[in-house]
Formats: structure tokens, C-alpha cells, sequence
């Protein structure tokens, strides 16, 4: 989890959300979700267009008991349809 940790600060552009995912994979499969959320969070500022994100922070978030946080996200994305 480190190394993905690290990794998400270090790179940039898709490198970065590959890092981002595979953080959250990792988090995900040891069952300790919420160790993702400051790498997923940092991605997600820095890459806002990536749905992939989204949808694992949704996920993160929903996972974690975050309701205020992914109300936000929903939101979010209900602005975005038309």
C-alpha cells in the first residue's frame, strides 16, 4: 500500500490513476479500504475528468460509511447529466 501510496504522488496523468486504481485494489482486497482514500482524494484533484476515479471513490466512500462525501459525488455526477 506504500509503494501505491507513493506512487500516486510521484506521477502524473494516466500513470497516476493506474497508481490510484491499483491502490485502491489493494486497500480493497486486504480490507482496509479506507487506507486508499488520501491517494484516491489527491488523484482526484489532480485528474477531475477521470470517471474511473469517481467511481472508486464512490465505491471508497460507500465502503467506508462516508455518506456525506458520497452524496457529494453523486451530486456531482447528477449535475453532469442532462
Amino acid at each position: 500500500l506504500k509503494v501505491c501510496g507513493r506512487l500516486v504522488a510521484l506521477t502524473a496523468d494516466s500513470a497516476q490513476v493506474d497508481a490510484a486504481l491499483g491502490l485502491w485494489q489493494a486497500a480493497s482486497t486486504l480490507g482496509r479500504p479506507d487506507d486508499a482514500r488520501k491517494g484516491l482524494e489527491h488523484a482526484r484533484r489532480k485528474q477531475p475528468e477521470e470517471r474511473r476515479l469517481v467511481d472508486a471513490l464512490a465505491a471508497l466512500y460507500e465502503a467506508t460509511g462516508a455518506r456525506r462525501e458520497l452524496a457529494g459525488i453523486w451530486l456531482e455526477l447528477a449535475e453532469g447529466t442532462e
